[in-house]
């Protein structure tokens, strides 16, 4: 086996579907340090039309977990909600602690990660929807569960006041 068997490693582990939080806590049940990185998720009822906040695994059925393999492995196979560990061949592939480190530096308390750009009061922006693109603004505020922000907008001789979804709107340099 390889010598970095014995050192603890991340591993990418693939869950069965929608078992991620089982696999998470039998891991951390049995002392394997785990990382399930969580988005929200706007989700609209097919039937209803009603829509609500849903929290969700950034990567759906994976979640990362610290081990060293010579010791844990099998018990880390045969956990229930596990499918398989991430593996080149029969071997399984090390995930680089630089990456999981970035991906932590996103996250804020209970894993959850912000994948928006966070807009700060007087934040120079360009407005990207098709009626208004291109024009350049201040950002104000976000309204309505950061789905739509105020902006200021200016042309030439004329200032207004625009309330927009904040998907077209984007940070300028």
């Amino acid at each position: 086996m390889n010598e970095w068997f014995d050192i603890p490693n991340w591993y990418i582990i693939q869950t069965k579907p929608k078992q991620e939080d089982r696999a998470y806590y039998n891991l951390s049940s049995s002392g394997i340090e785990t990382f399930v990185p969580k988005i929200i998720k706007l989700m609209k009822n097919k039937f209803s039309g009603r829509s609500k906040y849903q929290l969700n695994p950034l990567f759906p059925q994976y979640i990362f977990a610290k081990f060293k393999a010579k010791e844990k492995l099998h018990q880390v196979r045969f956990t229930r909600g596990v499918y398989k560990i991430v593996s080149f061949g029969e071997t399984p592939c090390p995930v680089d602690e630089d990456i999981i480190t970035l991906i932590k530096a996103r996250s804020k308390e209970n894993d959850l990660i912000n994948l928006e750009d966070d807009f700060k009061e007087g934040d120079k922006v360009i407005v990207t929807k098709p009626y208004l693109q291109n024009f350049v603004g201040v950002f104000e505020t976000k309204l309505n569960h950061n789905q739509r922000v105020s902006i200021l907008l200016s042309s030439i001789n004329y200032q207004v006041h625009v309330v927009i979804d904040k998907k077209y709107v984007m940070k300028s340099n």
